[in-house]
């Protein structure tokens, strides 16, 4: 019924959207995918055509193992709203998988600036300067980012974790004792 529904109507938002649960529901992801795609191009709110993209990703990804449609996916999620964290997240566990630590970094660097909580922004930073002291091995860039998580939330307990290890290690012990 909802396919005859779109024969006469194809943008009919009520029969796509439900023919788009039923094939979720079913695992039907190829006309899962089709609807989804028919659903963007009729939605006009941004944040909801983003979470269609997000979806669309999410499938090319975990169903298709199609990683580079995926990344296209969540691009255009994250073009149409930038706030879109699904497809921020997304693409930062995509990227990790595949050890592309700047393109983490991008990520991540998004994702501080979407995060409203101080603890959440501070933690984000925390990871940037993870990164970069362990994967890409920049100890200064490290530490510009722990200082940064700091300045955010003193309290910030990767950031200290990191910070005092760093200091021990380099012997520095009035700067590590504080922490």
């Amino acid at each position: 019924n909802y396919r005859r529904i779109l024969e006469r109507t194809p943008g009919n938002r009520e029969a796509l959207e439900a023919l788009g649960r039923i094939y979720e529901s079913t695992e039907r992801w190829t006309d899962f995918i089709e609807v989804t795609r028919r659903q963007i191009r009729v939605t006009s709110d941004r944040n909801v055509k983003a979470l269609l993209y997000f979806k669309c990703g999410s499938v090319m990804e975990a169903k298709f193992g199609k990683e580079e449609d995926a990344i296209r996916y969540y691009d255009a999620a994250i073009k149409t709203s930038p706030s879109c964290l699904p497809a921020v997240h997304g693409l930062r566990d995509l990227y990790r998988r595949r050890e592309d630590w700047p393109r983490v970094i991008q990520t991540l660097e998004l994702e501080v600036k979407l995060w409203q909580d101080k603890k959440e922004r501070a933690g984000v930073s925390a990871q940037i300067g993870r990164i970069y002291a362990q994967n890409l091995k920049e100890p200064q860039m490290a530490l510009h980012y722990y200082e940064s998580a700091l300045a955010i939330d003193p309290d910030c307990l990767p950031a200290n974790q990191a910070l005092f290890e760093h200091y021990f290690t380099i012997e520095e012990w009035a700067r590590a004792k504080p922490l």
